[in-house]
């Protein structure tokens, strides 16, 4: 079984995830989308990025009948995401595939009543409970585990579409519903649950990569045998820095020995990937254990907002007009009275020998109208100032907000989910 994991913008096409799918071969393709918070503090409803991908992979999933596909790109609207495909899948002459919503994640309209059932909710690492922050709670997403989806697939779903899941999920429900694993086969699950953990290391590597064609930078494929055996493939020569994974794999639990997702706990301290013919990696010595049991569920408050500035000096003496900008900046702000205010001002110089500065100035504050009044003041500075070596970049300025998250364990029993799975004809 051939699996590939993609991380895609929310409001955008790849045109890497066409060429991953018409070149591999896939069983299984998940997309994970980023999620923005917005002005208004909300978050999008559904990933619209996913159908405009949809319409470059209609084809194929028309023609690949052993394709399928799971992603995250419901976000709020998981439902709506289903119809809006369901209708876009019957116009091109697919009406009979069959697509399923996962419902259940999005817990923000429940908090109130998990809580006085008894649910703790308890940020992990302050011991409250998140209803007790005084900052505004943006939104509550529970991390499903592998079962729901295994359930959705196990219906002969081909799209399955959800609010959130723990990343491993879709490769763990791919594997035990292909092979029939039971959910103690620990070490066969470490083994996916590796492989999707290494996916996404591997899409960031490749992104760094020195290698300018779009081959280098493909999401990698994994092969998953009945035995639990799991290989990076090389796609037509692609080359991966084995040294690089493994050590951004140990970074990414901070010095502990264990990755740990809502259905197995790995413990890597011995692991290795082992070159075999034609370039292809294979995990070893991966080990599994028993997950915690509980789901993680997300909170995202409100800490503020911001905006950033960034101007270009490019005279001969850009360095000494730069600390000469950011003094009277400085002055300007206190003049203004933002004393209290958190604006930072920072010099940027690419290269030794580049005669181009960037001046980056950003304020934070948990109050609008005082990032507002920055833009005000650096607008109007710029256009006083403005000549041909010393501009503002990005005009014009925006306020973004600023977020923090929390996280909070939590029994998979008070979760409510909810697969529905239908025709695509069925959802329009």
């Amino acid at each position: 079984m051939r699996l590939a994991r993609a991380l895609c913008a929310h409001d955008q096409h790849d045109p890497k995830i066409n060429a991953i799918v018409t070149a591999a071969n896939l069983n299984l393709l998940q997309l994970d989308y980023d999620f923005q918070i917005v002005d208004e503090g909300s978050v999008s409803h559904s990933a619209t990025g996913f159908l405009k991908q949809m319409e470059s992979l209609a084809k194929t999933f028309f023609l690949e009948s052993e394709l399928q596909l799971i992603t995250n790109a419901g976000g709020y609207a998981v439902v709506e995401c289903a119809e809006l495909l369901g209708h876009f899948l019957s116009d091109r002459g697919a009406p009979e595939l069959p697509i399923t919503a996962v419902r259940g994640a999005n817990v923000l309209p429940r908090l109130e009543e998990l809580y006085a059932e008894g649910v703790p909710l308890v940020d992990e690492h302050t011991g409250r409970s998140i209803l007790d922050f005084s900052e505004p709670l943006l939104s509550a997403h529970v991390q499903l585990g592998a079962g729901p989806i295994a359930a959705a697939l196990a219906e002969g779903s081909r799209i399955i579409i959800c609010q959130c899941y723990d990343s491993a999920a879709p490769f763990l429900a791919a594997a035990v519903h292909a092979y029939g694993w039971p959910w103690n086969q620990y070490d066969a699950l470490a083994n996916a649950a590796t492989a999707a953990n290494l996916a996404q290391l591997t899409n960031s590597l490749n992104s760094l990569d020195d290698k300018s064609d779009l081959l280098s930078m493909l999401p990698p494929v994994f092969e998953l045998a009945a035995d639990g055996a799991a290989t990076i493939l090389p796609l037509l020569h692609q080359e991966f820095n084995k040294t690089g994974l493994l050590e951004s794999l140990h970074a990414s639990v901070s010095g502990a020995t264990t990755l740990s997702n809502a259905d197995i706990r790995t413990d890597i301290t011995d692991i290795d990937l082992q070159t075999e013919a034609y370039g292809s990696l294979s995990i070893r010595g991966v080990l599994g254990e028993a997950p915690q049991q509980d789901w993680i569920l997300t909170a995202i408050f409100a800490d503020g907002f911001c905006a950033t500035a960034l101007f270009a000096i490019t005279d001969v003496n850009a360095l000494q007009r730069a600390e000469g900008v950011k003094a009277s900046l400085d002055s300007l702000f206190q003049a203004a009275g933002f004393a209290g205010q958190d604006i930072r001002t920072e010099c940027l110089q690419p290269l030794e020998d580049c005669s181009v500065i960037y001046l980056r100035i950003s304020c934070k504050s948990f109050l609008k109208e005082p990032v507002l009044l920055f833009i005000q003041e650096i607008a109007n500075y710029a256009v006083r100032n403005e000549s041909q070596e010393f501009y503002l970049l990005d005009a014009p300025l925006q306020v973004r907000r600023t977020t923090r998250s929390c996280q909070v364990y939590m029994d998979p029993d008070v979760v409510d989910v909810s697969i529905d799975t239908r025709t695509a004809r069925e959802w329009y």
